[in-house]
Formats: C-alpha cells, sequence, structure tokens
C-alpha cells in the first residue's frame, strides 16, 4: 500500500463528504477529488517505484477501497476507480 502525504487531498475529500452529507448531487465531471487523489496517487507511486501505469494507481485504489471501513471513502475510491477505467484522467 502506497503511503503518502494526502493533506490537500484530504481537505477535497473532506468537502466531498461534507457535500454527500448535505445529501447534493455532483456529477463525476464537476468533482475535483478524483483528479487530486490520482494525481497524489501517481506521485507517491512514483517516488516509490519510478514508473507508473494506470494499472498501479487501479491496483492501488483497488486495496484501498478493500481496506476502508469507511463507506464514504470507499465510494470516493471507487468514483476514483471509474475516473480512470472512463479515461477521464490524462494518459500517465
Amino acid at each position: 500500500m502506497c503511503f503518502i502525504n494526502l493533506r490537500s487531498v484530504a481537505d477535497t475529500i473532506n468537502t466531498q463528504t461534507r457535500r454527500i452529507t448535505m445529501f447534493t448531487y455532483y456529477r463525476a465531471e464537476n468533482s475535483t477529488a478524483e483528479p487530486a487523489l490520482v494525481n497524489a496517487i501517481e506521485q507517491g507511486l512514483r517516488a516509490e517505484h519510478g514508473v507508473v501505469t494506470e494499472d498501479d494507481i487501479l491496483m492501488e485504489l483497488t486495496k484501498w477501497v478493500e481496506a476502508s471501513d469507511n463507506d464514504i471513502l470507499s465510494d470516493i475510491y471507487q468514483q476514483t476507480i471509474n475516473y480512470v477505467v472512463s479515461g477521464q484522467h490524462p494518459t500517465l
């Protein structure tokens, strides 16, 4: 599992969590959490391994989904997986 400093990503996720808690619906293409989370994971994996592929990011996110006890975070991680798989994130 990749351990990186996610302060700005955590702030974004906390903002998303507040929005979800208020029962406000935001379309995925309007969200800033997914690109920020992918970029943070990419930076952490690149620092660890030097090279990062889309599969590496997907595997890391899958580990996070499986390890999370927080339903909201699991949803955010799953949305981020969908974001990467859908091709919305620029190529690595």
